[in-house]
């Protein structure tokens, strides 16, 4: 593959079901090819970076669905934490797991801004030295 490279439409299928979790057995008979064939594909950098881009895209639209779903959960979480009702084990376990995930939000909105802070600092050097 060149460093403009085109997928064949054989590895575009093969990327496309390793991108969503299949072996590369299953990614081979999507595909239509031999399971060796696949591992060619995979041991080519240009075909790892393109898988790479598509999981990268999948996770992303994952984490948008469970985003758009986010308001729910929390509502479900308050309603079990406030219902006296329920026993008391399953209101500590969603209050634990409200915590835990907020916990987790915020040290990844944590990491997102050093990182955007670091990239910034080497955009700023690289543009200096252009």
């Amino acid at each position: 593959m060149t460093s403009k490279t085109v997928l064949s439409s054989k590895q575009r299928a093969a990327l496309e079901s390793l991108a969503t979790g299949a072996t590369q057995r299953e990614a081979a008979e999507a595909a239509g090819v031999k399971e060796r064939a696949v591992r060619r594909y995979v041991a080519d950098p240009h075909f790892v970076a393109a898988l790479r881009a598509a999981q990268d895209a999948a996770l992303g639209e994952t984490v948008r669905r469970m985003a758009s779903g986010t308001r729910g959960a929390l509502d479900v979480l308050t309603a079990i934490m406030d219902d006296k009702t329920i026993a008391a084990g399953v209101r500590l376990r969603a209050a634990d797991l409200w915590l835990q995930h907020t916990w987790r939000a915020r040290e990844l909105q944590d990491l997102a801004e050093r990182i955007a802070a670091i990239e910034g600092v080497i955009n700023d050097a690289n543009q200096r030295t252009s």
